[in-house]
């Protein structure tokens, strides 16, 4: 949900700002709008989970100015 990736967004500037490598990682929708992480776990593999990490957006300290996070 939107609030979820504004969240991830804020925490993922703040790590890059103390010089972390950061990514984002969507999961597959499972339970309509909102994705329970531990239903996502009981319904997916760990190879599901790897693929998502491979997929997930890169989040960069010039993310910070492009999404104007604070």
């Amino acid at each position: 949900n939107g609030s979820g990736q504004k969240g991830a967004k804020k925490v993922a500037s703040l790590l890059c700002a103390y010089g972390a490598n950061c990514k984002i990682v969507t999961l597959k929708p499972t339970l309509g709008d909102k994705t329970d992480v531990n239903a996502y776990f009981m319904k997916y593999e760990r190879k599901d989970f790897i693929e998502c990490v491979k997929n997930a957006q890169e989040f960069t300290l010039n993310d910070i100015e492009k999404h104007n996070i604070k």
